[in-house]
């Protein structure tokens, strides 16, 4: 389960919370069901399996060769399925990061924005005007459209 306020920044993204948590949850269990060792010891064959002619020696080392490369590889997936594992979890932490950023550089501005509305709003010119228009013309005051 993702933290609640990840939860917002991906649905604000239109990014599907459940779509990365399953990803994040399938990458942790790939790189656990890959156990490099495991297979280095369960699938070699022992070299006596292929006989005792040259050939069988032979081809006993070439599966050796290969059985060797191959447990070097799932490594290598491994490693790459753990670093890009990492990297989802960082890609979020970033996401979710820039989202408060964002927010708060918007309340901010907001908050700009209504104390200038304040002053227009409570602006002495608009009551000065309509007042002179009071005193000096003995009427009353018509209201003028900002």
């Amino acid at each position: 389960m993702l933290p609640t306020e990840l939860s917002g920044a991906l649905r604000d993204l239109n990014v599907d919370e459940a779509a990365i948590t399953a990803l994040l949850t399938s990458l942790e269990a790939a790189g656990q069901d890959l156990d490099a060792a495991g297979f280095k010891v369960q699938a070699s064959i022992p070299s006596g399996s292929f006989g005792g002619s040259s050939t069988g020696h032979e081809l006993a080392e070439h599966h050796r060769l290969a059985h060797a490369v191959v447990t070097e590889t799932i490594q290598g997936v491994i490693a790459d399925l753990l670093a890009f594992h990492d990297n989802v979890k960082q890609t979020v932490r970033v996401i979710d990061e820039t989202d408060r950023d964002s927010a708060d550089q918007l309340s901010k501005e907001r908050a700009a924005v209504e104390s200038m509305s304040r002053t227009v709003q409570d602006s002495r010119t608009d009551q000065a005007r309509q007042d002179a228009q009071r005193n000096v013309m003995g009427t009353e005051t018509v209201e003028v459209a900002p």
